[in-house]
Protein backbone atom coordinates (compact mmCIF):
# COMPACT_ATOMS: atom_id res chain seq x y z
CA UNK A 1 0.00 0.00 0.00
CA UNK A 2 2.92 2.42 0.91
CA UNK A 3 4.94 1.80 -2.33
CA UNK A 4 1.80 2.00 -4.28
CA UNK A 5 1.12 5.16 -2.53
CA UNK A 6 4.89 6.55 -3.56
CA UNK A 7 4.58 5.30 -7.26
CA UNK A 8 0.95 7.17 -8.03
CA UNK A 9 2.68 10.29 -6.67
CA UNK A 10 6.17 9.64 -8.66
CA UNK A 11 3.78 9.09 -11.73
CA UNK A 12 2.25 12.56 -10.64
CA UNK A 13 5.11 14.45 -10.49
CA UNK A 14 6.97 13.11 -13.50
CA UNK A 15 9.86 13.79 -12.15
CA UNK A 16 13.23 14.91 -13.84
CA UNK A 17 15.20 13.12 -10.98
CA UNK A 18 14.97 11.56 -7.70
CA UNK A 19 16.90 12.65 -4.39
CA UNK A 20 16.82 10.63 -1.32
CA UNK A 21 18.33 11.00 2.00
CA UNK A 22 17.00 8.35 3.98
CA UNK A 23 17.95 4.99 5.12
CA UNK A 24 14.30 3.09 4.28
CA UNK A 25 12.40 1.73 2.18
CA UNK A 26 11.45 5.01 0.34
CA UNK A 27 15.03 4.96 -1.41
CA UNK A 28 14.23 1.11 -2.61
CA UNK A 29 10.88 2.65 -3.97
CA UNK A 30 12.78 5.47 -5.44
CA UNK A 31 15.72 3.55 -7.02
CA UNK A 32 13.07 1.01 -8.63
CA UNK A 33 10.97 3.69 -9.98
CA UNK A 34 14.07 5.24 -11.18
CA UNK A 35 14.91 2.57 -13.40
CA UNK A 36 11.83 1.66 -14.48
CA UNK A 37 11.18 5.54 -15.65
CA UNK A 38 14.80 5.95 -16.72
CA UNK A 39 14.91 8.61 -14.41
CA UNK A 40 18.14 9.33 -12.13
CA UNK A 41 17.99 8.41 -8.46
CA UNK A 42 20.85 9.54 -5.90
CA UNK A 43 20.80 8.44 -2.58
CA UNK A 44 22.40 9.66 0.13
CA UNK A 45 23.24 7.96 2.75
CA UNK A 46 22.59 10.09 5.94
CA UNK A 47 24.06 8.23 8.88
CA UNK A 48 27.08 6.17 10.20
CA UNK A 49 24.77 4.40 11.79
CA UNK A 50 22.76 3.19 8.24
CA UNK A 51 25.16 0.69 7.81
CA UNK A 52 25.28 -0.90 11.01
CA UNK A 53 21.22 -1.45 10.70
CA UNK A 54 21.88 -3.43 7.62
CA UNK A 55 24.44 -5.24 8.56
CA UNK A 56 22.80 -6.34 12.13
CA UNK A 57 20.41 -9.61 12.45
CA UNK A 58 16.96 -8.98 12.81
CA UNK A 59 15.72 -7.66 16.19
CA UNK A 60 12.44 -7.57 18.02
CA UNK A 61 13.41 -4.12 18.99
CA UNK A 62 13.14 -3.32 15.04
CA UNK A 63 10.15 -5.71 13.78
CA UNK A 64 9.62 -3.61 10.42
CA UNK A 65 13.27 -4.50 9.24
CA UNK A 66 12.15 -7.26 8.02
CA UNK A 67 10.65 -5.51 5.42
CA UNK A 68 12.89 -2.20 5.41
CA UNK A 69 15.86 -4.32 4.23
CA UNK A 70 14.94 -5.69 1.46
CA UNK A 71 14.09 -2.70 -0.42
CA UNK A 72 17.34 -0.40 1.15
CA UNK A 73 19.26 -3.48 -0.60
CA UNK A 74 17.60 -3.08 -3.71
CA UNK A 75 18.32 1.11 -3.12
CA UNK A 76 22.30 -0.47 -2.98
CA UNK A 77 21.72 -2.08 -6.51
CA UNK A 78 19.31 0.39 -8.83
CA UNK A 79 20.43 3.43 -7.42
CA UNK A 80 21.81 5.68 -9.77
CA UNK A 81 24.76 7.28 -7.47
CA UNK A 82 25.19 6.80 -4.21
CA UNK A 83 26.85 9.92 -2.02
CA UNK A 84 28.37 9.03 1.11
CA UNK A 85 29.26 12.29 3.85
CA UNK A 86 32.92 10.86 4.83
CA UNK A 87 35.50 8.09 4.15
CA UNK A 88 33.96 5.99 6.85
CA UNK A 89 30.75 5.47 4.76
CA UNK A 90 32.77 5.41 1.43
CA UNK A 91 34.62 1.71 2.69
CA UNK A 92 31.59 0.84 4.13
CA UNK A 93 29.54 1.50 1.13
CA UNK A 94 32.35 -0.61 -1.31
CA UNK A 95 32.07 -3.20 1.31
CA UNK A 96 28.46 -3.86 0.72
CA UNK A 97 28.52 -3.12 -2.99
CA UNK A 98 28.63 -6.64 -4.34
CA UNK A 99 29.71 -5.73 -8.11
CA UNK A 100 32.91 -4.02 -8.24
CA UNK A 101 31.32 -1.66 -11.31
CA UNK A 102 28.78 -0.19 -8.50
CA UNK A 103 31.48 0.65 -6.65
CA UNK A 104 31.55 3.54 -8.97
CA UNK A 105 28.57 4.97 -8.07
CA UNK A 106 30.43 5.80 -4.74
CA UNK A 107 30.76 9.67 -4.76
CA UNK A 108 31.93 11.59 -1.73
CA UNK A 109 30.49 14.91 -0.92
CA UNK A 110 33.59 16.51 -1.54
CA UNK A 111 34.07 15.03 -4.66
CA UNK A 112 31.06 16.57 -5.90
CA UNK A 113 31.49 20.22 -5.42
CA UNK A 114 34.97 20.20 -6.72
CA UNK A 115 32.94 18.71 -9.52
CA UNK A 116 30.54 21.48 -9.60
CA UNK A 117 32.96 23.94 -9.13
CA UNK A 118 35.01 22.89 -12.55
CA UNK A 119 32.15 23.00 -14.22
CA UNK A 120 31.64 26.79 -12.74
CA UNK A 121 34.33 27.74 -14.20
CA UNK A 122 34.99 26.05 -17.50
CA UNK A 123 31.41 27.57 -17.86
CA UNK A 124 32.63 31.47 -17.30
CA UNK A 125 35.82 30.35 -19.18
CA UNK A 126 33.05 29.93 -22.28
CA UNK A 127 31.22 33.26 -21.96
Amino acid sequence: MYKKKINRILNDIQPDGIYTRTFSSWSGFAAEYGEKHNVPHVWAIANDNDFKILESPLSIMRPLDIFENPYVKQAFKQATNIVVQNQFQKNKLQETMQEKSDVAKAKDLLEIEMEKLRNIASDDETT
